[in-house]
């Protein structure tokens, strides 16, 4: 980074690869404080606990997008004492982006609303279509 004068970095990744994505985040600000950081996530699973998504929400810039009825953003569950941060903007099924506030939003118009159980899940709306670029992430065989 010193290279090139750089002090921006963006992590950003889809399904574990969000997960990894917000855990790098933690990394990166920690060994170099004078960063500026970014973090966007693509139908991340949860990665911690109330103090982690704490933690994130106070400390971190992060998106989340989150998709439809997309199952893998509800796993692991609440009641094993994980959490998301606060940060979600989901994609409904008519394509309008809801911004929701707070850690674990329930309303109907989040992720954690909108699927409550992992059976209401559908593992394509996993995949895409993310933005109005309709970016698709795999295919139903990878």
């Amino acid at each position: 980074m010193t290279a090139h004068s750089t002090t921006k970095v963006t992590t950003v990744g889809h399904s574990l690869g969000g997960a990894i994505a917000n855990l790098d985040a933690v990394y990166l600000k920690t060994n170099i404080p004078s960063i500026s950081l970014n973090t966007v996530t693509f139908g991340e699973p949860r990665v911690g606990n109330a103090a982690w998504a704490t933690y994130i929400t106070n400390s971190y810039t992060i998106t989340r997008v989150t998709h439809n009825y997309d199952p893998v953003p509800i796993v692991p569950f609440e009641d094993w004492g994980y959490e998301h941060p606060a940060g979600e903007i989901h994609i409904d099924t008519s394509g309008v982006w809801n911004s929701c506030a707070g850690i674990e939003n329930g309303s109907t118009e989040c992720e954690d609303g909108q699927v409550s159980s992992i059976l209401d899940g559908v593992i394509d709306d996993h995949l895409g279509p993310y933005g109005p670029s309709q970016v698709w992430m795999g295919s139903s065989y990878c």
